[in-house]
């Protein structure tokens, strides 16, 4: 269901709300505190699959795990 999902996203630039639901419980937010490595969070305001705000939970989940983010 991701990549048709991805797909019909790109395309049309609107998502099924069932597939919101999907990605919003394929999110890895449990594992934050396990990423090490420096990070760098690209997102886009015109990004209709993840809002900008899903990029400032992880960045600040991140920050607060310790984790050099930008």
């Amino acid at each position: 269901r991701v990549l048709p999902a991805t797909i019909t996203g790109v395309l049309t630039g609107k998502v099924a709300q069932s597939d919101l639901d999907l990605f919003e419980s394929l999110n890895f937010a449990d594992r934050l505190a396990n990423i090490t490595a420096p990070t760098l969070l690209v997102q886009g305001t015109v990004d209709t699959l993840l809002p900008l705000s899903q990029a400032d939970l992880n960045a600040k989940a991140l920050i607060e795990a310790g984790t050099t983010t930008k």
